[in-house]
């Protein structure tokens, strides 16, 4: 994936390469995907400091890295889930990642006691309840 890079007219060492690779996870955040091996179900997390290390001295030669841009609804969303789920929402125009927002859910989730997780004591109309009247919580 950045061989490319660190052969010649570039030259680029592996702490320029991890660099650069830091700075475009900084910066397009969520929007980018990895995939260690074409064809994977899923996608590989970019927050880990390692992986990106693995990438740069090509221990993963069949990486595949694109971005796909995240729209206006699915960033309202996000944002919206962190807002609801997280102790404290954010300050009015912050953007949340889609991390951010899967920690604030599965922070509430943890947080409720065992009897609340259990989604067979609720009645068929009422079992999202626990979303919709959020504030006794």
């Amino acid at each position: 994936m950045l061989a490319a890079h660190a052969d010649v007219p570039y030259g680029q060492g592996p702490i320029a390469l991890s660099l650069y690779l830091a700075y475009a996870v900084r910066a397009f955040g969520d929007e980018l995907r990895l995939q260690l091996q074409p064809g994977a179900v899923g996608y590989a997390p970019m927050n880990d400091p390692d992986l990106i290390i693995a990438l740069t001295n090509n221990e993963h030669p069949n990486a595949i890295l694109e971005r796909q841009t995240i729209g206006p609804a699915a960033r309202a969303l996000i944002n919206g889930i962190y807002n609801l789920f997280a102790e404290e929402p954010g300050v009015a125009g912050q953007q949340h990642t889609v991390n951010e927002a899967h920690a604030a859910l599965r922070d509430w989730w943890g947080q409720l006691p065992n009897l609340a997780q259990v989604p067979q004591i609720y009645e068929d109309d009422e079992s999202d309840n626990s979303t919709r009247n959020r504030s006794d919580v």
